[in-house]
């Protein structure tokens, strides 16, 4: 149907605002570096176009998700060209485009998933580890209103993402 240039494309995530599509794609590389812009494309009728382009480090995974009203699109960043140094960057729709909201740290970051549990929104950062170990523990951050702020360590070894899931009543996050 249709193709789209991508640097190392490594995720991509489908989501509606307002009645309007869109498609983020996280780039991990271009030629020789890490230093990649991810897009996120907005559908016009027929296809989808660029709308916006926006810096990335090695991105390995892009996560749409929304608190109350407000919609957030995170990219999790895995290296740069030098060290398996990274973060999650969390953008905020402000009704036009996606702004910078919040950087978690992050070793190596290869995903980043949002999840509801008791009442509260958290987002789960996955560290697959740095340039010597991929034992590296992950983290779990809680919504405050305003932002993310650390709740949990989680001991992982170079996971590559998480999923959450509810049976009944309970809650549970896979590594």
């Amino acid at each position: 149907f249709q193709s789209l240039a991508t640097q190392g494309a490594a995720d991509c995530e489908f989501f509606t605002i307002a009645d309007r599509s869109y498609l983020a794609v996280a780039n991990s590389r271009s030629d020789d570096t890490y230093d990649a812009r991810s897009s996120v494309y907005r559908w016009n009728g027929t296809a989808f176009t660029e709308f916006l382009s926006i810096a990335t480090h090695g991105a390995l995974d892009c996560e749409f998700f929304t608190i109350g009203g407000d919609s957030f699109l995170a990219f999790a960043n895995s290296r740069n060209d030098v060290t398996y140094s990274g973060d999650l960057r969390i953008y905020q729709w402000n009704g036009t485009v996606f702004a910078g909201l919040q950087s978690l740290p992050a070793q190596g970051a290869s995903g980043g998933k949002f999840f509801t549990a008791g009442g509260a929104a958290f987002l789960a950062v996955a560290n697959s580890g740095n340039e010597t170990t991929s034992d590296a523990d992950s983290r779990l951050y809680r919504w405050d209103g305003k932002s993310f702020v650390a709740h949990q360590f989680v001991p992982t070894q170079g996971i590559a993402g998480w999923e959450s899931f509810t049976v009944g009543d309970d809650s549970y996050l896979a590594a």
